[in-house]
């Protein structure tokens, strides 16, 4: 059990740095990606020192630590960028990100 939380650590802290560095890649930046990749490990930090909710809710097993971690990066790409391209139609900072965050996922998804 030990060497299997050790070698979850690794894979967590690996996939973590990877999805930093893809997420720099693509904006060709490194700006936001830091700053959505320390707000995860933010928002992480957070959840694994909080108390388990009632009935079991959103607790998971550490193993699933580089799952979340992608998925995260992964929403944080969609919603910068549906986010900024709600600021170039015109919006406020304000108004474009409650749009971004009020919408279903499905219309969050960039438009190919």
């Amino acid at each position: 059990m030990e060497q299997s939380q050790k070698d979850t650590t690794v894979a967590s802290v690996a996939c973590l740095i990877l999805c930093a560095l893809i997420f720099i890649y693509g904006y060709q930046e490194t700006g936001r990606p830091l700053k959505a990749t320390f707000c995860l490990i933010i928002g992480l930090g957070i959840r694994w020192r909080s108390p388990p909710l009632p009935l079991a809710i959103l607790t998971f097993d550490d193993h699933f630590l580089p799952i979340l971690i992608g998925l995260a990066i992964d929403f944080g790409v969609h919603l910068i960028t549906r986010y900024e391209e709600e600021l170039r139609q015109g919006h406020s900072e304000q108004v474009a990100m409650r749009t971004r965050l009020s919408l279903p996922a499905k219309e969050s998804l960039p438009e190919h």
